[in-house]
């Protein structure tokens, strides 16, 4: 519920104009245009989502994805420690470059399951 700027009526949030005055009420024109998968995307800070930083974990999983090191800084222990145990045979190489991708993408989540989407 919110109040007219104009005439001070309240009006519900559906209403594109004040139903007393008929002044036209503004909104957020920039997400209004956008998908709901497209602002679950960009809006980060929720309740739900990690508080580790995309950023920090990109940079880990490209200069230290050898060792695991995007792993411990999600919170997965268990996949780090098998990461740095087979880091001789570059398979963690690989398998973080794959986890560097898929930060990339958005759609890495840390060790509560929580999706990663600050920056």
């Amino acid at each position: 519920m919110s109040y007219c700027s104009k005439c001070g009526q309240s009006i519900s949030d559906n209403d594109k104009f004040c139903p007393s005055c008929g002044q036209k009420i503004k909104t957020d024109s920039f997400t209004d245009n956008m998908s709901t998968d497209l602002k679950r995307m960009t809006t980060a800070g929720d309740e739900n989502s990690s508080p580790k930083s995309r950023i920090i974990a990109l940079v880990l999983a490209w200069f230290f994805g050898w060792c695991g090191a995007e792993q411990f800084y999600l919170g997965k222990i268990a996949s780090g420690i098998v990461m740095v145990i087979f880091f001789w045979t570059g398979i963690p190489a690989i398998v973080s470059f794959i986890q560097f991708i898929i930060i990339l993408c958005g759609g890495a989540v840390d060790s509560n399951g929580k999706p990663v989407k600050n920056w």
